[in-house]
């Protein structure tokens, strides 16, 4: 929340250079996203492009409306991959996270998950969202003098007190059942049944560094038609386990705005450029700052 918090303006110039992703849009249809990340950075650049997309949230009425908006999905339809998304035949974006996600919660014992979504009209309104939560959380706990560990304290519309468990899912044992986790395996699954239709994958941004990803793009690729087109502007090796692969990969450094730029590069000029290149160092400067900040914290 901190670093979602502290890049906000950043974003709010960096998200000018992604305009082709509406071109992308128009040439796909419908495209699937499968985001790893845990922020909300994709929602913000979709609102900001007034590009639809559904995350299999559904928008109905809760009991919990009083506290901010939000979309909600019950476990068994999560379980039975009864999830709200675009149709082959329709127009928009639907966006899967698999590690859980800042604006993602689960209540009442897991049975209702819950995601708050902004008013679209600002960048950072699905951060605001999130930051009303939090806040309301904040009040309770100070007014109470207690303190919870990976959850929130709120009152829903009936006053009664509700706790919602944070979704995030990091570490090594993501999905093996070795610890208690809120975002179920069937999302997982569902993952691999999406993976299954189609030929071409393009990864952007993605270590390599999960092994239950990893097992399920191995498996996807015994299929020697399907390829994976890798965009990053640093690596240019196939990583670990998948020297059997190599043929089927594709390297292109670069990032996120370069793949854009594939599908509508017509505002591009030397100024634009020279701007990205600028934005491109702030971020490289941020990332050091973070990465030193955590390396002090744990010398401590």
């Amino acid at each position: 929340m901190e670093e979602q918090s502290n890049t906000l303006k950043f974003l709010s110039e960096k998200i000018k250079d992604y305009y082709g992703i509406k071109s992308l849009i128009n040439q796909e249809g419908v495209l699937n996203i499968f985001s790893l990340n845990h922020d909300i950075v994709f929602e913000e650049i979709l609102d900001f492009y007034k590009i639809p997309y559904k995350d299999g949230f559904y928008k109905r009425k809760t009991n919990y409306s009083n506290i901010a908006k939000f979309k909600v999905v019950t476990s068994s339809e999560l379980e039975n991959g009864d999830l709200d998304f675009f149709k082959p035949n329709e127009h928009g974006v639907n966006l899967i996270k698999l590690h859980g996600s800042l604006d993602v919660f689960s209540a009442e014992d897991k049975n209702l998950f819950l995601k708050s979504y902004g008013e679209t009209s600002f960048v950072g309104s699905n951060y605001a969202e999130i930051r009303k939560i939090e806040d309301r959380s904040l009040d309770i706990l100070q007014r109470d003098g207690v303190r919870t560990t990976n959850e929130l304290c709120v009152y829903d519309c009936s006053g009664e007190l509700q706790f919602l468990r944070r979704s995030l899912l990091s570490g090594a044992h993501k999905f093996k059942g070795q610890f208690d986790q809120i975002i179920p395996v069937s999302l997982l699954q569902f993952f691999k049944k999406q993976l299954n239709a189609t030929d071409q994958l393009t990864v952007i941004g993605y270590s390599f560094g999960d092994e239950h990803i990893n097992d399920a793009l191995k498996q996807w690729l015994e299929c020697k038609s399907r390829t994976i087109v890798v965009y990053d502007p640093y690596r240019s090796y196939i990583p670990d386990g998948f020297d059997n692969y190599r043929d089927q990969f594709t390297w292109i450094k670069g990032g996120l705005t370069d793949y854009f730029l594939k599908y509508d590069s017509s505002q591009e000029s030397w100024v634009t450029e020279s701007k990205r290149e600028m934005f491109n160092t702030v971020r490289d400067s941020l990332k050091s700052r973070r990465l030193g900040k955590n390396q002090t914290k744990k010398s401590r």
